[in-house]
């Protein structure tokens, strides 16, 4: 359930971006009326486009890494990198989710410029997929030491 609404969530975010950035090259180019909320709204809609995809590559097990050595390695070594990577990642996003539970408060008091909200409805972006990437992490760590084999989602999109 929660895998097809971060799906939907990027697609409705991509559009989101298409139409203000759409909107705000009209503006400019045809209209010679800049609007400048619509350069901050689509920085901030693109951070949480960002962001979720992370959850969605996490999901997949489709973070970029350099295969050609990775083919070449027989599957009990593939398996430990794996491992590996899942690790690291795993570590990462800890420390990312640490250092937003010192930085985040910090948001609340300011505020976007041209949109006049919260600069926290940005940040919280940041926990929120790291949350998410963390939880995915661990399954994926749970099925690589029980055995499961996971099929490749990522070549279907």
């Amino acid at each position: 359930m929660f895998a097809t609404f971060t799906d939907w969530l990027c697609l409705v975010l991509m559009w989101i971006v298409g139409i203000v950035i759409t909107l705000q090259v009209l503006n400019r180019a045809v209209l010679h009326i800049p609007m400048p909320w619509t350069e901050e709204a689509a920085r901030y809609f693109f951070i949480w486009l960002s962001l979720m995809g992370v959850i969605r590559v996490a999901r997949k097990r489709a973070f970029l890494k350099v295969d050609l050595l990775y083919m070449a390695l027989p599957d009990s070594l593939k398996r430990a990198c794996d491992i590996f990577a899942q690790i690291v990642i795993l570590i990462l996003t800890i420390a990312i989710l640490r250092a937003c539970a010192i930085l985040l408060p910090m948001t609340m008091t300011r505020y976007a410029p041209a949109m006049n909200i919260s600069m926290f409805w940005m940040y919280v972006a940041i926990p929120l997929s790291m949350f998410c990437t963390a939880v995915y992490t661990v399954r994926n760590l749970y099925e690589l030491f029980a055995g499961v084999q996971v099929k490749e989602e990522a070549a279907e999109d």
